[in-house]
């Protein structure tokens, strides 16, 4: 959501460090939301939420892309993405 209003409404990166002081003060006991892993969730967004400049590979036939991305460990995402 964050990705697409940039995107519509010309947000700004500013737009980041607000939402994650705003998460942290909304909800203290939830970790994750700093601007770092923020920016992280839209790389994510952006990286694969494009399913139309994926080839089909013989995996394809097994499971659908989403489901193999969920098993994914997050930090392995975020190397896959910065490559």
């Amino acid at each position: 959501m964050i990705y697409l209003r940039q995107q519509k409404e010309g947000w700004g990166a500013g737009v980041i460090p607000k939402l994650a002081h705003d998460l942290k003060n909304e909800i203290p006991d939830v970790k994750g939301f700093s601007e770092r892993n923020i920016g992280r969730m839209i790389a994510f967004f952006r990286e694969y939420s494009r399913e139309d400049e994926f080839l089909p590979q013989a995996v394809a036939k097994l499971e659908t892309r989403k489901q193999i991305v969920s098993q994914i460990p997050w930090g392995h995402n975020i190397l896959l993405i910065k490559k």
